[in-house]
């Protein structure tokens, strides 16, 4: 009787041990199991969609665009992801269509530059784009990017002898608040230009032609006045329409506005230099003849 007593106590003392080293291994391992369950979740992608609502034809800037986490791990296979080549390639592009608040960007939306059509999307509705040669003088040293807006000023030479030095040549502004469209092929804006390895500017080289958007009327003139003399243009700062009181309607300025010593210069007469005037033509001299003298007078 004390024997069996003996090994049922000695049983339950076993089970005590064996439920405490369980409950001490068990609440060891929760912390671990608990950090395990709690790890984040992995990143979800973003999508680009659009911040604001954008008209058709409008030229996407970085403030346009916004990046959306999608409710899962599986966006659209029409989505644009954010950091994607596609979505670098956003920027400087332009909208085939009208976008809403919130809308996705989705491939074939917007034009980027380079792709067929783009110079065509960024024309306002009822303009033209016409190119014009120009130099390093006439661009403004290459200073001038797509975006800017210009004046273009004609510069004539009147090659006649007839017409005074002071109006041979004269200079007028044919055209105001022009928007350069491209430079040679490059569409994209000073704000996108491309950067060397140490983060500096690349030096441009000047465009040997400068598109520009005018009306169809105004094309018509500047084909005109490419024919009659040199075209400069001239950079209008992006205030200068805002400026209360100045007027920039400037009549022709004439050589002699210039210059006033012009004006005291003739101009050459017509027909050449005249010949030289000729000797004036001596007396005629008296008939030779013998003259006879008898005392004080004389016969012939």
């Amino acid at each position: 009787m004390k024997r069996s007593r003996l090994i049922l106590s000695l049983l339950l003392l076993a089970a005590c041990i064996a439920a405490g080293l369980h409950f001490a291994f068990g609440s060891a391992r929760g912390p671990a199991i608990a950090a395990t369950t709690s790890a984040p979740e992995k990143s979800l992608p973003a999508v680009i969609t659009i911040r604001k609502p954008l008209p058709p034809g409008h030229i996407l800037q970085p403030a346009d665009l916004a990046e959306v986490r999608w409710a899962n791990s599986n966006p659209p296979q029409s989505a644009i992801i954010a950091g994607s080549p596609e979505a670098a390639a956003l920027p400087g592009g332009v909208t085939r269509r009208a976008f809403a608040t919130g809308e996705m960007v989705v491939p074939g939306s917007v034009i980027t530059p380079g792709e067929r059509g783009f110079l065509a999307a960024i024309v306002t509705p009822g303009h033209r784009a016409i190119a014009v040669s120009v130099d390093a003088v006439t661009a403004a040293g290459g200073l001038i990017w797509p975006g800017d807006r210009v004046d273009i000023i004609l510069t004539q030479e009147i090659r006649d002898e007839g017409v005074p030095l002071a109006q041979r040549v004269v200079s007028e502004t044919i055209l105001s608040d022009v928007r350069i469209l491209s430079a040679d092929q490059k569409l994209e804006q000073a704000g996108n230009a491309e950067k060397g390895v140490e983060g500096a500017i690349e030096p441009r080289r000047v465009p040997a032609t400068v598109t520009v958007e005018v009306m169809p009327q105004d094309a018509e003139r500047l084909t005109v006045a490419a024919t009659l003399g040199r075209l400069h243009l001239t950079l209008r700062g992006v205030a200068a329409t805002d400026l209360p009181g100045i007027s920039f309607d400037t009549p022709a300025t004439w050589a002699g506005h210039v210059s006033p010593a012009l004006a005291s210069v003739r101009a050459a007469q017509p027909g050449g230099y005249s010949a030289a005037p000729e000797r004036p033509a001596a007396p005629a001299a008296a008939p030779a003849g013998i003259r006879i003298y008898r005392g004080s007078e004389g016969a012939k």
